[in-house]
């Protein structure tokens, strides 16, 4: 799957019961040099109603990626220029 700088996401995830949720956005091939950069974006603190609207930075270098939800991690997928 292929995410847009700037463009407007819905994600959705299941399970957990805590309150609240954060969501990480994790660069996979920093993550694969376990360098500890690798997370490129942080949410804290959502209501957890098991989905969040997201907007992809614009300072979010194309590549691959992927988000953790709680103890989530989503399929990788790629981020292009607008």
């Amino acid at each position: 799957e292929k995410l847009v700088q700037g463009q407007t996401y819905t994600l959705t995830w299941t399970g957990g019961k805590e309150e609240t949720a954060q969501i990480f956005l994790v660069d996979t091939k920093m993550k694969e040099e376990a360098t500890s950069a690798s997370i490129v974006d942080r949410i804290y603190g959502i209501e957890n109603k098991h989905q969040y609207t997201y907007t992809m930075p614009l300072s979010v270098q194309p590549g691959t990626y992927e988000f953790q939800i709680g103890s989530q991690t989503s399929a990788p997928f790629e981020v292009v220029s607008r």
